[in-house]
C-alpha cells in the first residue's frame, strides 16, 4: 500500500533507494521509495513475507496534499503511529487520527481511495492482518466480530477500530520489527509471531476503548521554533547531555512549557529523546570508529556497559556488538 500523486499535482519525483539505506527510523533490511513535491517528502517501505505485509511510511509534509491509495483486495491493517501528531481525512474512512505511541486495527474495500495529509511530521508502521488470523484473534469479542462480518461479506463501506495507547512490550515489538536483521526463512517465520504477538496485544488494549486524547498546547509560535531548533543553540552535547531545567534556561523557556514543547515537536519527553539521540550516535561510533561498547557507554553518559546495552537494545532492537557485526557485513 504506497501513496502516489493525483494526477493534477506537479513536480513530483519518485526516487528507490535499495537497502543498506541511511534511514535510521525505516525499516533495516527493507528498501525505500522517497517520494518528494511541493508538499514535502514521503519515504515509503513495503516488505512482503511468507504470511505477512508490512507498509512503513515516514511523513514529512511542509504542506497538506491530497494522495491516492490503490488495493487490488480487501485488506484489514494494524496501524501504529510511532512518531508525530496528524490527522488524515480519508476518503471511505473519514478522519484517522495519528498520535504518537496510538493504534488501531481498520477495514478497507478494494479499489482506489484518496487521502489528505496534512502539514507536519509523522512515522507509521502498518502491519496487514490476515483474514484467518483475524478470525482467531476476535473469538469471543462483539466489536471484533463486527469486523470480521464485514470482511467476510465483503463490504464497501470501510470501518475503524477505536484507536488505543500502545503499551511497553508493544514498543519493543515495533522495534524488532525495524531493526531486525535476520535475513530468508528464519525472518519470515520471526515476523510472522511478531505480527501475531501484537494484533494479540491490540485485542487485549482494546477492551477499555481508552486513549490519551491529544491536547493542545499554550506554547507560543516564538517557542516552538525554538524547540524544533534547539540543536542549533544547545549544540551536540546538549541535546546528548544537558538535564531539562538547563536545556529550558539556555532555550529561555519555562520548564513546564519546555517539557510539553517537546512532546509535540519530537513526540516523546526529554529524557526519552536523549535516550533516542544516544542511541543514534552509538550507531555512528559502532560504524566509524574501533571504540569498544564499554568505551562508547562511558562516551555517552552511561554508567555501565550493561546499562547502554539494555538502552541501545531497547532502542535498536539488537545489542550493540551484533548491530556493529551486522552492519559490517554491508
Amino acid at each position: 500500500m504506497k501513496f502516489r500523486p493525483t494526477k493534477d499535482l506537479e513536480g513530483v519525483s519518485i526516487e528507490h533507494i535499495p537497502y543498506p539505506h541511511p534511514y535510521h527510523r525505516l525499516i533495516t533490511m527493507a528498501d525505500v521509495e522517497a517520494m518528494t513535491g511541493p508538499f514535502g517528502s514521503i519515504l515509503q517501505q513495503v516488505e512482503k513475507g511468507r504470511q505477512y505485509l508490512l507498509t512503513k511510511h515516514c511523513f514529512q509534509m511542509v504542506s497538506s496534499t491530497t494522495l491516492v491509495i490503490e488495493n487490488d483486495g480487501p485488506v484489514i491493517v494494524l496501524s501504529y503511529t510511532l512518531e508525530g501528531n496528524m490527522v488524515m481525512q480519508h476518503s471511505q474512512l473519514g478522519k484517522l487520527e495519528h498520535f504518537a505511541k496510538t493504534a488501531y486495527i481498520y477495514y478497507l474495500s478494494p479499489g482506489k481511495h484518496e487521502i489528505t495529509v496534512p502539514e507536519g511530521n509523522c512515522t507509521t508502521l502498518k502491519l496487514h492482518i490476515t483474514e484467518e488470523l483475524l478470525v482467531l484473534a476476535c473469538h469471543g469479542r462483539q466489536d471484533m466480530e463486527e469486523l470480521l462480518r464485514r470482511v467476510q461479506q465483503r463490504q464497501e463501506e470501510g470501518w475503524v477500530m477505536p484507536l488505543v495507547k500502545t503499551w511497553l512490550n508493544t514498543s519493543m515489538l515495533l522495534n524488532r520489527i525495524t531493526h531486525c536483521i535476520e535475513k530468508d526463512g528464519h525472518r519470515k517465520l520471526l515476523m510472522d509471531w511478531t505480527i501475531q504477538d501484537l494484533l494479540l496485544i491490540y485485542v487485549k488494549q482494546s477492551k477499555s476503548k481508552k486513549v490519551l486524547k491529544h491536547r493542545p498546547y499554550r506554547l507560543t509560535d516564538v517557542q516552538l521554533e525554538k524547540l524544533k531548533h534547539a540543536e542549533v543553540k544547545l549544540g551536540k552535547e546538549g541535546m546528548l547531555y544537558h538535564d531539562i531545567k538547563l536545556a529550558a534556561k539556555i532555550l529561555d523557556i519555562p520548564v513546564r512549557h519546555f517539557a510539553e514543547g517537546v512532546k509535540i515537536v519530537y513526540s516523546c519527553g526529554w529524557p526519552s529523546l536523549q535516550k533516542k539521540l544516544k542511541a543514534r550516535e552509538a550507531c555512528v561510533l559502532l560504524l566509524t570508529t574501533d571504540y569498544t561498547v564499554q568505551q562508547i557507554s562511558y562516551k555517552l553518559g552511561y554508567k555501565n556497559a550493561a546499562a547502554f546495552g539494555r538502552s541501545f537494545r531497547e532502542e535498536i532492537g539488537c545489542p550493540p556488538e551484533e548491530y556493529r557485526r551486522a552492519k559490517s557485513e554491508y
